[in-house]
């Protein structure tokens, strides 16, 4: 099994979209000039909410065909790269989940809870980045993370769209499990913070993106240069309520386990310098975002 995943993250060009999604980044990309600072932000900040579409655009924008010796490392910076009739034809030819088998077995409720669990991470990191950055010196960086926040699950998107039966084994055994520490890490190898690590290795993404989504639930086992990505990445992940729904139940946790997740939690916010009670303000905020945001790509 793990040999055939590795040959199907090696040799695929794309992973599917959402078809609603792509038909609302479609409609958004035909009457927009992405020359425009102000439009290529909002367009920006669109895309990312579609990991399928994000890692497209950052795998072609680091394509050794450009030859860049530094690598690109936000969404922003790629699109620049492109002229807009080659965005907008990009968009069009993405392929959706529609024609695939897993549309047609029953998978699609599964595919919509990662894909709004991913909305919501990044809706909660834009918030976060929003309290800890005041200067317009931070962009570069803000954009960086956003880019890693889309694509944190991508690993789990790619099991289950090619690997469904592997994907619901793995998600029985972190219900299964029996302690916190083992939701998060036991899962059969590879785990999804590896595969999609190694997809944007293989895609040749920057190496912050690679260890963000790769340490983000365990940025403290990463190093000091890439641990930032994936403190706030674990950060967002554990105050989002969709964490839970991936795994059909309520609450997966005992009150010991919430313990220990806690003590990570208030950790990493006072390591980044965080007011504890902006947390609350924080989620009500995201939440109140992505209602409107749910409604506006119709899932």
């Amino acid at each position: 099994m793990l040999q055939n995943i590795l040959q199907k993250l090696y040799i695929i060009e794309s992973i599917p979209s959402y078809p609603t999604m792509k038909d609302k980044l479609q409609m958004i990309s035909q009457d927009i000039d992405f020359r425009s600072d102000n439009n290529l932000d909002k367009f920006c900040n669109f895309l990312l909410y579609d990991p399928s579409m994000t890692i497209k655009f950052l795998k072609i924008a680091n394509a050794d065909s450009f030859g860049f010796q530094n690598k690109i490392s936000s969404l922003h910076n790629a699109l620049l790269l492109l002229d807009d009739d080659l965005v907008k034809l990009i968009i069009s030819q993405h392929p959706v989940m529609s024609n695939l088998k897993i549309y047609h077995e029953g998978m699609e409720n599964e595919f919509l809870k990662l894909l709004k669990h991913s909305i919501e991470v990044q809706v909660i990191v834009q918030n976060i980045l929003n309290v800890i950055y005041k200067e317009e010196d931070a962009e570069n960086i803000k954009k960086e993370i956003h880019a890693a926040a889309s694509l944190h699950d991508i690993g789990l998107i790619f099991l289950l769209i090619y690997f469904p039966d592997y994907y619901i084994k793995l998600i029985n055994k972190i219900r299964e499990s029996e302690t916190a520490q083992q939701k998060q890490e036991y899962v059969p190898i590879p785990s999804h913070s590896f595969l999609g690590s190694l997809l944007c290795k293989f895609w040749n993404l920057p190496a912050f993106i690679r260890t963000s989504i790769s340490f983000h639930h365990f940025p403290w086992a990463s190093d000091k240069d890439s641990a930032y990505g994936s403190e706030i990445l674990y950060l967002a992940d554990s105050i989002s309520t969709s964490f839970y729904d991936l795994f059909h139940l309520d609450d997966i946790y005992t009150v010991d386990e919430h313990i220990i997740m806690r003590r990570n939690v208030l950790e990493i916010i006072e390591k980044l310098e965080i007011d504890i009670s902006i947390i609350a303000e924080i989620r009500i905020r995201s939440q109140n975002q992505l209602q409107d945001l749910y409604l506006d790509f119709g899932i």
